[in-house]
């Protein structure tokens, strides 16, 4: 009798695993236009704009008001011009992209679904010319455009659906807690190479669009001289 028991559970488990499965698949199946890649995706565009509107606004309010720049500002002001540059040339989906610059040290330039990408000053005390620059901003603008934020989320919500199947049957609670640790890992696996090298590969055809190709000739003085002066106040 236990033995019968525990085969009917495991058949159990397994057929609310399959059919969960199965059903996240045949609602949230996409195809990347931009790459033809098919992918799973459970949010859609416009929820993406309002978590980024979240992200964005938890963000902001929780920075003291001088160590954001001014949309005014002329660091900004170039900033958003590159952008701007980019999005019209480039297939941007509609989207308005926005430069919010952070003035610390820190070295890192990362994007919103919503199209807001958040730029540490640290990072531009390092960058040379507006080529350089829009490089980065266009890779960032390239992760909202293909959506990669929402495939991410998405994955590591599939991949953890075998533990919450299990987790929902008392008797299992141990094996969902023992496969908590390798589920953190599988759910990780969107932001290694694929995504980066497509993002990287989009970047590039954007910055070719916007007229930044290799060699380019910029006036890069203006850039270097307010990201110069940024840096000597951090």
């Amino acid at each position: 009798m236990p033995k019968k028991w525990l085969v009917r559970t495991a058949q159990a488990v397994g057929v609310s695993i399959l059919g969960f499965s199965m059903g996240t698949i045949s609602y949230s199946l996409d195809r990347n236009p931009h790459t033809g890649r098919f992918r799973l995706l459970t949010t859609s565009q416009e929820e993406d704009v309002e978590i980024g509107n979240r992200i964005s606004h938890s963000l902001l309010s929780s920075l003291p008001r001088d160590l954001v720049l001014s949309a005014s500002h002329p660091l900004t002001q170039i900033c958003q011009r590159i952008a701007d540059k980019i999005s019209l040339s480039g297939d941007a989906e509609k989207i308005r992209f926005e430069m919010v610059i952070i003035s610390d040290t820190e070295k890192r330039i990362a994007s919103l679904p919503n199209g807001d990408i958040v730029i540490h000053a640290g990072l531009l005390g390092n960058i040379v010319s507006e080529p350089e620059l829009a490089k980065l901003i266009a890779r960032e603008m390239a992760r909202t455009i293909l959506r990669h934020s929402s495939e991410v989320v998405t994955f590591s919500d599939l991949a953890r659906i075998p533990s919450r199947c299990l987790y929902s049957v008392g008797k299992f609670h141990w094996l969902a807690m023992k496969m908590a640790r390798p589920e953190r890992r599988l759910a990780d696996l969107p932001k290694t190479e694929r995504l980066e090298k497509e993002a990287e590969e989009f970047a590039e055809q954007l910055l070719g669009q916007a007229g930044y190709s290799e060699g380019s000739k910029q006036d890069n003085s203006e850039l270097k001289y307010w990201a110069d002066r940024i840096s000597s106040q951090l």
